[in-house]
């Protein structure tokens, strides 16, 4: 399954609060906690981009969201999920996480994608 991003920009010392109410928000899988530029990284489910800008206009709506940059997902792309849902909700609880974005040449994604699978440590992936 393909998913779409949207990284956020909270005010500061706000974030857990903003994951509390971000997680509420139906279409939103996660969000994680980020160090850079962003502070903050959601996963959204939703497959149609409609509901995807939907969901991104009641983020950047939500108090102390003071900026939001939305990756939509390329549904037409092949996506690497090598854990069933218990297995993720494990790693989400007792692992680290880093998250990487690769930037290639458009029409490269898939080779891309299926270069990274091979990598034991990758568990997912996506095309945006």
């Amino acid at each position: 399954m393909s998913f779409s991003y949207v990284l956020i920009t909270c005010d500061a010392s706000y974030e857990n609060s903003v994951i509390v109410i971000l997680k509420n928000i139906s279409g939103i899988k996660e969000v994680w906690g980020i160090f850079g530029t962003y502070d903050l990284l959601a996963q959204i489910t939703e497959r149609a981009k409609d509901r995807v800008i939907d969901i991104s206009n009641k983020i950047r709506n939500t108090h102390h969201v003071r900026a939001t940059l939305t990756l939509f997902g390329n549904n037409e792309s092949k996506s690497i999920q090598k854990l069933n849902s218990n297995e993720y909700d494990v790693i989400q609880q007792h692992l680290s996480q880093a998250f990487v974005m690769i930037n290639t040449q458009q029409g490269k994604e898939r080779s891309v994608l299926e270069q990274l699978e091979k990598l034991p440590e990758i568990i997912q992936g996506n095309s945006v």
